[in-house]
């Protein structure tokens, strides 16, 4: 892996959780969409993240466990944080959707999810499970070689990606969620 994932001031991070740095320091993206109707978070393709089901994700649990924060994420740092779990989930999602991700590869990924967080994982959000086990997939993909970095890119670059403005932008240039509000 490329290196540390940095998380907010105050959160604290775990070794599993080094497949979402994976995808945010391994990986680029670009293309943005007007992004108008509100109930949705995010959106790559078909796929999007309502609000409602973002609210579930930043509340779960087994994503504090997981990425291994220490309790609720609040004030700037949760921004931060909302704003690389979106990113992460927009580059699972395009390669999900490309059909670089093999069903084995996503079983895979369940599977050790399951065995290191017993029935934590199995309770959490469809939601979460989903966005755990396709970012677990895809590092590991990317890092073994399966995936290579410049396909990933491309491949997420002529992706249809919208984000709600009270999330940021997304940025062309650092390929990630920048900012709040529209473009500068």
């Amino acid at each position: 892996m490329t290196g540390p994932l940095h998380l907010p001031h105050g959160a604290r991070r775990r070794p599993l959780a080094a497949a979402v740095a994976a995808l945010a320091l391994s990986l680029g993206a670009t293309s943005c969409a007007t992004f108008t109707e509100h109930r949705d978070a995010v959106r790559v393709g078909d796929e999007e993240i309502t609000q409602d089901q973002l609210g579930t994700m930043l509340e779960s649990p087994f994503l504090e466990q997981w990425t291994q924060t220490a309790g609720p994420v609040n004030g700037v740092a949760r921004g931060e944080f909302t704003k690389l779990l979106l990113s992460n989930w927009i580059y699972a999602s395009a390669l999900v959707q490309a059909g670089l991700v093999p069903d084995e590869e996503r079983a895979a990924a369940e599977q050790q999810l399951t065995a290191e967080f017993a029935g934590d994982f199995e309770a959490a959000p469809e939601v979460v499970r989903r966005f755990a086990i396709d970012s677990i997939a895809v590092g590991g993909l990317l890092s073994r070689g399966v995936i290579a970095r410049d396909e990933a890119i491309e491949i997420i670059r002529s992706s249809d990606v919208a984000v709600d403005p009270r999330y940021g932008w997304w940025d062309e240039e650092l390929i990630v969620i920048s900012g709040f509000g529209p473009p500068r």
